[in-house]
């Protein structure tokens, strides 16, 4: 089974992420020429040479302390298994062991000495004789095409919708600071390791963390491939950034506490730089630096004068010319309908006019754009807008979104409104079914049992309740009093 991170659930800024784009293009070139110059080395023929030497003087000398940099390369089961072998071995007198330990040791310097001529090693960063241009270099050299792939997969899913909100040289300063502190702690985890550490991985969990901090509401959609000779047989599903990256980080900090065979993969790092990211996340909101100079200037720099129509629309609209403003609106709309400031434009345009399906179909995309840009008090303001007239019109979408928006901003009364609608115009769909259970947690919470069975009675005769929505009903009802 393979899955993999490919995107957000609504992919929309408000200026191109160039940082992004460049920081995937630079990985990939770098990665494109030294792969091609490691084809045409002698280092792995070499390295293989040499590794052949150390490992059969390990075999003949199994009583020996392995190199803690060597334990990555042989895999902690062959580890185990020489240890074993050399518990049953009778070492010769002490200066004789001490003399091919300091071998071994040579040996072990020698092998990585060789690795780091590789070019695609080369650059990398090594604990033991740290080097700050390698620290920065090696943020940009990738070991193998899966090593690649797999780093800006993460990056992409994230990076871009971060530099939205972050503007680009924040964005970039936090990718950079991200993996110098990772590398950072994976140093301090392995202070005298010869291994030449590579890859951004450690940048890229930066991102991540401030990624969790700023835009934790935002849903990242994946791509399973449960068998992988059949490609064709995959499905999509999103993930709550606040429900995937702490569980994420948490995994990652497990294995590198308590793995005793972490391979090749630097663990500490991608510790660090989360940490890191989250931490430069927090500050930057508690200091408001966002919100004081970075999202001003974006917005005057993407405001009205990215698209001349909009301008015009704005013009027509304080002549009183309602039916231009509305025209030319709604050809931005239809040519981009991630316009947040045209969508916008078209609500309030639908709103003057009494269009009322016209108003719901703009404000459902709008609320889309707000949550997932994480802006709270935007999306707040336009639910509380809405006339009472348009909510009959508004798509089940936008009554989802509003509930579950409102449950987690901690209005309960008012989502219920939105839960009671759902259940009322689209009483068939597994939404309504989903309403009527939380209905009735809400009215447990508030005290008023009778209503919260009534819901859940509703909920066990609804079409859809079946298997595990049965299961949850019925324990639910047995919490109440009939």
């Amino acid at each position: 089974m393979i899955v993999i991170p490919v995107g957000q659930e609504h992919g929309e800024v408000r200026r191109e992420p160039w940082v992004s784009y460049a920081i995937v293009a630079f990985n990939v070139a770098i990665f494109a020429f030294l792969w091609i110059a490691s084809l045409r080395s002698d280092v792995p023929a070499r390295f293989e040479a040499k590794a052949t030497e150390v490992t059969e003087y390990l075999a003949r000398n199994p009583y020996l302390t392995v190199p803690p940099e060597l334990v990555p390369l042989y895999g902690r089961r062959a580890i185990t298994l020489l240890e074993e072998r050399g518990a049953s071995t009778q070492p010769p007198v002490e200066w004789v062991v001490r003399r091919q330990q300091q071998k071994l040791n040579a040996l072990a310097g020698e092998l990585f000495a060789v690795a780091r001529e590789l070019p695609l090693l080369e650059p990398g960063f090594v604990p033991a004789r740290p080097d700050l241009f390698a620290a920065f270099t090696s943020m940009f050299v990738h070991a193998g095409l899966f090593h690649l792939v797999g780093n800006m997969l993460f990056f992409f899913a994230t990076g871009p919708f971060l530099e939205d909100v972050f503007g680009r040289p924040l964005f970039l300063l936090l990718y950079l600071l991200s993996g110098l502190f990772a590398l950072a702690a994976h140093s301090w985890q392995n202070p005298g390791s010869l291994a030449p550490v590579v890859g951004a991985s450690g940048a890229v969990a930066g991102v991540m963390g401030a990624f969790l901090v700023r835009l934790r509401t935002s849903r990242i959609r994946f791509l399973c491939v449960p068998i992988l000779f059949l490609p064709w047989i995959r499905f999509r599903f999103l993930v709550p950034a606040f429900l995937f990256l702490p569980l994420w980080f948490a995994a990652q900090f497990w294995l590198a506490t308590s793995s005793t065979d972490p391979g090749s993969v630097a663990l500490w790092a991608h510790v660090g730089g989360f940490a890191f990211g989250a931490a430069a996340a927090l500050l930057v909101a508690l200091l408001s630096i966002e919100k004081r100079w970075i999202h001003p200037r974006i917005e005057g720099r993407v405001s009205w004068n990215q698209n001349a129509d909009l301008v015009g629309a704005l013009e027509a609209h304080e002549r009183g010319d309602l039916e231009t403003a509305r025209l030319r609106t709604g050809g931005v709309v239809r040519q981009n309908p991630s316009n947040v400031d045209a969508q916008r434009i078209a609500c309030d345009l639908a709103l003057a006019a009494g269009d009322w399906p016209g108003y719901a179909g703009h404000a459902a995309r709008l609320l889309d754009l707000y949550v997932a840009r994480g802006e709270s008090e935007l999306a707040t303001t336009l639910i509380g807008e809405t006339p009472p007239q348009a909510i009959d019109e508004m798509p089940l979408r936008f009554l989802q979104r509003a509930a579950s928006f409102l449950d987690r901003q901690g209005e309960e009364n008012w989502a219920a409104r939105f839960h009671r609608q759902i259940v009322a115009k689209h009483g068939e769909t597994n939404a309504a079914l989903r309403s009527l259970v939380r209905l009735a947690e809400l009215a447990r919470q508030e005290g008023n049992p009778r209503e919260g069975r009534e819901a859940l009675l509703r909920a066990r005769e609804h079409p859809e309740c079946s298997g595990e929505w049965r299961d949850l009903v019925e324990k639910r009802l047995v919490l109440l009093p009939p």
